[in-house]
């Protein structure tokens, strides 16, 4: 039976995180949970990752995602059930860290079913990144507010495993670079995700070139509007399969020579939107 009291999900109050593991790591599984800090607060609801790394051992990293008097695990911990208000919001650590995984590769339309285990058997490159900003939230001790997040995705949970086949990145590596700063525009037309082209696969090829060419049929499609990283990042991974050079290809996609890579085509990158320049 879920407590009365209302979890605290101040980051004030929350550990800086640095002893989260990084490198690459199995989600062994993924379930929602009430955690209470190591019994240093009330709890709050969070998704619970049992995570094992290449020589074995095991860890528990929880990613705080709301309000147990809002939003509750179901009994199996496979979704959030609602109990008020609107569950889990766009300013938790859990969606931040959803976006992210989103980010790096995995269809949006998996996450339909609003079930977390999804995520078991995926291997992933992980890596800290900082907290997203939220207002009327102040810094009061100066220490950085971080969440684990995927990076790079080897295997989706019901692709063939890559894990013992995977180099350890040396640290920092495949981090994607910050969104960059623009200045704010009237919003586009929402675009619908890109739609599959012909990616070869199972062949060598000019990854730089590819690309540019997998974003210019996008944007083609869709009559000249942008499109979003994301829905490249998705369409790479639907059209590809487990082919070996789409690991490498979405690297780039997240890598910093990603917008000189499409600038050659006259195309630009602005923050997660890609346009022509």
């Amino acid at each position: 039976m879920v407590t009365q009291q209302i979890a605290s999900i101040n980051p004030e109050t929350m550990p800086a995180g640095g002893g989260a593991p990084t490198g690459n790591l199995l989600v062994q599984s993924a379930r929602f949970a009430l955690w209470n800090y190591n019994n240093t607060q009330k709890d709050t609801l969070a998704l619970k990752l049992v995570l094992v790394d290449d020589t074995g051992a095991t860890f528990e990293q929880y990613i705080s995602a709301g309000d147990p008097s809002k939003c509750i695990p179901s009994p199996d911990g496979k979704s959030a059930v609602v109990i008020s208000g609107e569950g889990i919001t766009r300013g938790s650590n859990f969606s931040f860290f959803m976006g992210e995984l989103i980010n790096v590769g995995m269809p949006p339309d998996k996450l339909a079913a609003n079930d977390v285990s999804v995520l078991d058997n995926m291997y992933a490159q992980f890596d800290i990144k900082a907290q997203p900003t939220r207002a009327g939230l102040a810094n009061v001790d100066g220490r950085a507010r971080t969440v684990m997040v995927p990076v790079l995705i080897h295997n989706l949970g019901w692709e063939p495993s890559k894990r013992g086949t995977v180099a350890q990145p040396a640290p920092g590596a495949g981090m994607a670079p910050p969104a960059l700063a623009v200045a704010a525009a009237p919003a586009a037309p929402a675009a619908a995700p890109v739609p599959p082209a012909a990616v070869p696969t199972g062949v060598a090829v000019d990854r730089n070139a590819l690309m540019l060419a997998t974003v210019q049929t996008g944007i083609a499609t869709h009559q000249g509007q942008p499109v979003q990283r994301q829905d490249v990042a998705g369409h790479i991974f639907s059209a590809m399969g487990a082919d070996p050079s789409r690991d490498q290809l979405t690297q780039l996609l997240f890598g910093p020579t990603f917008a000189p890579a499409i600038a050659v085509g006259g195309l630009k990158l602005e923050g997660e939107t890609i346009s022509t320049a």
